[in-house]
């Protein structure tokens, strides 16, 4: 039986790339204006880059415009 990491649950900044048909400069620039809300996962805390995941619930939030 696999273990649940909770990970299944988040995309990746590729992922939503990918589902956006976006670049990753245009992903990144949601997540730094906080249009879409983002965790830090597995982050080194001496690095100032951080891999980013969203939830899926947070991903359906952002694009059917509940944030306004």
């Amino acid at each position: 039986m696999e273990e649940n990491t909770g990970l299944e649950e988040t995309l990746s900044v590729d992922d939503i790339m990918g589902i956006l048909k976006a670049s990753r400069s245009t992903v990144t620039r949601l997540l730094r204006r906080g249009e879409i809300q983002a965790i830090p996962v597995n982050a080194p805390q001496d690095k100032k880059w951080k891999p980013l995941r969203v939830t899926k619930d947070e991903f359906q939030r952002a694009m059917l415009g509940g944030s306004e």
